[in-house]
């Protein structure tokens, strides 16, 4: 993981690297969940476009709105069937363990060959081994 900044508990922007070249930016407002995939010479301005569009609609309007989802996911390429399943999952365990719940969730989904497991596992966390 290249960075990680949470604010409060509605916003979420994780930044991936990648060694394809590819890094993955996980993405969390309220009700919306994503993952964005962009080359690795782009992936902080877009981190940082990504981080000052959620913020101000977060402070316009709260959580997001269905067609704040449509609009994002549409301009940021982003699959709503993938954005959708991701928001399920990541946090499955919460109410079983708040504390240790993406590791608990990231570890059940790896069992399940989920292939965002890793992600949900460290979106609270920074483990070194993502650290660049």
């Amino acid at each position: 993981m290249e960075k990680n900044e949470v604010y409060g508990d509605e916003i979420e922007i994780s930044l991936f690297s990648s060694p394809n070249g590819l890094y993955e930016i996980y993405v969390s407002c309220g009700i919306m969940y994503g993952i964005i995939r962009v080359e690795s010479d782009k992936a902080w301005t877009l981190r940082e476009e990504l981080k000052q569009v959620l913020e101000a609609d977060y402070k316009q309007n709260g959580e997001p709105s269905g067609e704040f989802i449509n609009t994002f996911a549409e301009k940021y390429n982003l699959d709503k069937n993938e954005m959708y399943l991701l928001g399920l999952m990541h946090d499955i365990s919460y109410l079983i363990d708040e504390k240790n719940h993406e590791e608990i969730d990231g570890e059940f989904l790896k069992s399940q060959n989920y292939k965002y497991a890793e992600f949900i596992k460290h979106h609270v966390t920074l483990p070194s081994v993502y650290i660049v």
